[in-house]
């Protein structure tokens, strides 16, 4: 796929950029700071290198104007067909983990903007994409939970 550069405008970050199935990606966690955000692993300095986490609703203000956080559909498709190896590699995913360093190292969660399920008991369940050792699925995950972000442009 191409490959280039996005400048977000609001903090001047650069990202690289790939085209997956005729779509743009980051192809870098986002390491927007301008929501509520967490490091990976509870350490600043791991920002640079494996971006933000985020709760669901924070990752859904997180992108910059232009792009979105993905759905569900546009996750599965990154995993569906061949070469998922070459896809997920030109996506350079991080093994950000989650919350409490939970996982850090060796997977990495990608949020979805799409919703599962909305119990009053549990709240919002919403698809994310767990990649890592052994592992690339699409599951459900509660919004509380503290996940990377990749923006797909509009």
């Amino acid at each position: 796929g191409n490959e280039g550069t996005f400048t977000d405008p609001r903090d001047g970050n650069v990202y690289k950029t790939v085209e997956i199935n005729g779509r743009i990606w980051l192809a870098e966690n986002l390491r927007f700071e301008g929501v509520k955000h967490f490091a990976p692993n509870g350490n600043e300095n791991n920002i640079a290198e494996y971006g933000c986490l985020y709760e669901w609703e924070d990752a859904m203000e997180a992108c910059p104007e232009d792009w979105h956080l993905p759905s569900k559909e546009e996750l599965t498709n990154v995993l569906n067909g061949e070469y998922l190896f070459e896809k997920l590699a030109l996506l350079q995913i991080k093994p950000a983990g989650t919350e409490n360093g939970n996982y850090f190292g060796t997977q990495c969660f990608l949020w979805s903007q799409t919703l599962e399920e909305e119990t009053k008991s549990r709240g919002k369940a919403l698809w994310a994409l767990c990649t890592g050792i052994k592992t690339n699925s699409i599951g459900s995950y509660n919004e509380a939970f503290r996940f990377s972000v990749r923006c797909i442009k509009d």
